[in-house]
């Protein structure tokens, strides 16, 4: 392959209110994606169920995003980049 790897961003894999992190980097996992692209919308989800709180706190979203690497550690999914396509528009 080169040196690519495969990856996928995580709002392909299911909107964060419908599915839960764990859950998407199992099917990614499963499916041999290597790299993720972290959507906004699932750190804040995360970050929400974590602390209880309908806007999570910097520290919060840092917790959330210790989370997520934690979890994509054990499944040996690399975070490549958070917020993929944010400004695509030029905005």
């Amino acid at each position: 392959m080169n040196g690519l790897k495969p990856a996928i961003s995580s709002m392909s894999l299911g909107r964060a209110w419908m599915h839960s992190m764990p859950n998407k980097l199992s099917a990614a996992s499963k499916h041999h994606i290597l790299g993720l692209e972290i959507f906004y919308e699932d750190l804040k989800y995360l970050a929400r169920t974590e602390s209880n709180t309908e806007t999570p706190s910097p520290e919060a979203l840092l917790h959330a995003a210790s989370t997520i690497k934690a979890l994509c550690d054990t499944r040996n999914i690399t975070t490549i980049s958070p917020q993929p396509f944010s400004f695509y528009e030029g905005s």
